[in-house]
């Protein structure tokens, strides 16, 4: 009985640490800068827009001359795509441009060399560690060395510390620039840039929220400034994706601490007697209550030591199979202050399950207990057994629907049937330098790249393409046909685009060879886009316009349609022959090739390969995101925090098995009795393993009732995360209500066997 006591409270102590130290991590993240506290994030938001929006640069720069609550006030960038190149070499990497003085207001100090501030630092780079470290080794000397970034030269002055890199853009950033208001993309005063501030001693935010305000009504009274500390900005960020599951998880502990109290109050049964023979000896309740407390926090102690081991392999669970958006991952440790939550989840449990049959455990009639024949106190102890078994199987039901809708949700955004094929499919992006590829000679260069690749082993088809099938890098259009508007996604292809996909052609011809720059400008249509126009016509040979496309395009083919999601209808889609798309939309593809074989297999492994025919043209080009393409269509965030719900839901359902299974035990040992003057007066074997089985399919049915309403209430708040699926869906609550039904039979089927085998007049000697 302890051991599986200890086995229960360690599942739902080490659960709730694990999910514990991811938001410890994440929480952390802020306190790497000196004094985290006073570091603010702001925010603007015009009336009857959007309620945040990253600050305008001319609001920033009036906010940095004028305020006086602020010691600092600095500007970063989000990610931007940079090239880095050189010899023989060229790379598409992730930077930030921020404003001089960033850096040593956040209150960090570069792991080597400096950080820029003088005006002269216009043409400096400061490194990450990770691409210190990838590119140059960790070689102290990487200081002074100069890297060719967008064709212009850059200094490096500077390396970064590791924790600097988690922090910004979620760990993609490699290098961080000096950014220039006065030229390029961030001359634009409207254009949008990250803010940060750092408080007076003294001053409080609302306070400094008051002055914003202010300073932003002289400039336009239409628009507002709010203000929040940097770590609360953080973590709002991740609430909605993690505080679901600590909720989860604290429900995972109330079972496990349902499951021990249930086994106390078996064991404080069986104690009635000594408890008895103390009270009658002077014994007062609340010394009885204390002795029993202490079984509670006696299992609390090892219980929770058990925690913390299941609690460190949780963790390294997490870190291995995080995915790269979760840089939090890194700052995952059993730490100081997790050590603390563990020990006081552990003592809470402890009290929790101890109280219960504290209470009801000293409550009895001392003439009976001291009898043995305290079949009333008995019954009374049955009854809140059975009471706590529901309350486990109501909330595993819970647990078990908020699992089952994300799973619909996974099913929905990950459909099988899209209109194209995603196995064996590589894909990769590539930009190419406007400074050297112009006009036809940006054509030459993919010609000259799907030529080679075509022919390469392995290779099956390749095209190239501004956008996906999935949505990916496409963008969308308005057309009109015979002077009727309509919005449609739009992409520019290649002729083996449909090939390569598998995208089928229902009527006319896809692109070819002879669709250059110089022949009449055509295009493919999509199915819906027939329908919604052509209905039953043939829409071969007429045209459609299309907004900034000087000349209407002939229609020459309909292409089957391709599904993102099944919770939307297939969206209309409008291709175009590549070579026939304005120059400048030309610098920025995706190619995408199909691996021959066996669906399944590892495209990936194709990609040194491609690299090096693209290095034989042109080594200045860089080849980067490259993926399968399942890895663009598999949902990362949804199939993650699936894979964490189905996990707790498990072990809530084993948890509440358990439960099941020791009142069933339990309801056998104290019908012993009972069962054999049943079987002596003819009773068959098969009618006391349907009592009993019986008995514990009405405990099931009643949590499962109980659950049903509590998962309509409490899944509500899942709906974000839901696509296709409403909180209140009944196939789903019936799934997993059939699958804890059958779980609670199965649990409650041995007990039933042991009944079986009473041997009746053991009993009766025993009575």
């Amino acid at each position: 009985m302890s051991a599986v006591a200890i086995l229960s409270l360690a599942l739902g102590v080490g659960a709730s640490t694990t999910v514990y130290s991811v938001i410890h991590g994440v929480e952390m993240r802020a306190y790497a800068f000196e004094e985290p506290k006073l570091l603010a994030a702001l925010w603007e938001s015009r009336d009857g827009g959007p309620p945040k929006e990253d600050p305008r640069v001319a609001s920033a720069l009036e906010w940095r001359r004028t305020n006086r609550c602020f010691t600092g006030l600095e500007m970063l960038t989000s990610g931007q795509p940079i090239t880095v190149t050189g010899p023989g070499m060229a790379e598409r990497l992730q930077a930030q441009f921020t404003t001089p003085e960033l850096f040593s207001m956040l209150g960090v100090r570069p792991e080597s060399g400096r950080t820029y501030w003088l005006p002269q630092d216009a043409g400096t780079v400061i490194l990450s560690h990770n691409y210190w470290q990838r590119r140059f080794g960790g070689r102290k000397d990487a200081i002074g060395e100069i890297l060719t970034i967008d064709g212009e030269a850059h200094t490096v002055i500077g390396v970064m510390p590791p924790r600097v890199q988690r922090f910004f853009t979620d760990g993609d950033a490699n290098m961080w620039l000096p950014i220039d208001f006065s030229v390029g993309r961030w001359r634009d005063p409207n254009g949008q840039i990250v803010t940060l501030a750092r408080l007076k001693p003294g001053e409080t935010f609302a306070r400094a929220e008051a002055e914003m305000n202010a300073i932003e009504r002289a400039m336009d009274p239409h628009w507002k400034v709010r203000l929040k500390p940097l770590p609360d900005a953080i973590m709002e960020i991740w609430k909605p994706d993690l505080y679901p599951l600590f909720g989860m998880v604290i429900v995972v502990l109330l079972i496990a601490c349902a499951n021990v109290a249930n086994l106390l109050l078996a064991r404080a049964a069986l104690r009635r007697q000594e408890l008895a023979v103390r009270a009658a000896l002077g014994a007062s309740r609340a010394r009885l209550i204390r002795l029993l407390l202490c079984d509670g926090l006696v299992l609390a102690l090892p219980g929770g030591l058990v925690g913390v081991l299941a609690a460190a392999c949780g963790i390294d669970l997490w870190v291995a199979f995080s995915p790269p958006w979760f840089p939090e991952a890194r700052e995952i440790a059993l730490d100081r202050g997790v050590l603390l939550f563990t020990a006081a989840a552990a003592m809470v449990s402890g009290t929790l399950i101890g109280l219960v049959p504290a209470v009801h455990g000293s409550r009895f009639d001392l003439n009976e207990s001291l009898k043995e024949g305290g079949r009333n106190s008995g019954r009374r102890r049955q009854r809140l057994r059975n009471l706590l078994a529901i309350a486990e199987v109501a909330l595993a039901l819970i647990l078990a629907v908020s699992a089952g809708l994300l799973f619909r949700t996974f099913l929905v955004v990950n459909p099988s049937d899209r209109g194209f094929r995603f196995e064996n499919v590589l894909t990769m992006r590539l930009d190419l330098p406007d400074q050297r590829y112009h006009g036809a000679a940006a054509l030459e260069f993919y010609r000259q790249l799907l030529d080679r690749v075509r022919m390469a082993p392995g290779v099956e088809s390749a095209a190239i393409g501004t956008g996906l099938p999935s949505g990916n890098g496409g963008s969308e259009i308005r057309y009109a046909i015979a002077g009727e508007p309509g919005h449609a996604y739009y992409a520019a292809v290649s002729p083996e685009f449909f090939r390569t996909f598998e995208i089928p052609l229902r009527r006319g011809r896809g692109f070819t060879a002879h669709d250059t720059a110089d022949s009449p400008p055509v295009a493919v249509i999509s199915e819906t886009l027939a329908r919604q126009y052509f209905r039953d016509q043939d829409p071969i040979g007429r045209f459609l316009a299309l907004e900034n496309l000087r000349e209407p395009r002939q229609i020459v083919g309909v292409a089957g349609d391709v599904r993102n999601t099944l919770a939307h209808p297939p969206q209309p889609a409008v291709y175009v022959a590549f070579p026939q798309q304005p120059a400048a939309m030309r610098m920025h593809m995706t190619l995408a090739l199909r691996a021959s074989g066996k669906p399944g297999g590892k495209p990936e492994l194709l990609a040194g390969m491609v690299r090096a025919l693209a290095g034989q043209i042109d080594a200045t080009v860089p080849l980067y995101d490259i993926r399968p393409m399942r890895d663009l269509l598999a949902r990362p965030a949804i199939r993650f925090f699936l894979s964490q719900f189905a996990i707790l839901a498990a072990i809530a359902i084993v948890l509440s098995v358990i439960g099941i299974h020791g009142v069933m035990s339990w309801t056998v040992n104290d019908r012993r009795q009972e069962i054999g003057i049943r079987m002596a007066l003819g009773a068959r074997p098969g009618a006391v393993i349907r009592m009993i089985v019986g008995k514990g399919a009405r405990l099931a049915i009643a949590g499962i009732a109980i659950g049903t309403l509590g998962a309509w209430l409490l899944c509500r708040l899942l709906y974000d995360f839901l696509v296709g699926v409403k909180p209140t869906d009944p196939a789903t609550c019936c799934a997993a209500s059939a699958i804890i039904l059958a779980t609670a039979l199965v649990s409650a089927w041995t007990p039933a066997r042991r009944a079986a085998r009473v041997d009746p007049m053991a009993a009766l000697r025993a009575e």
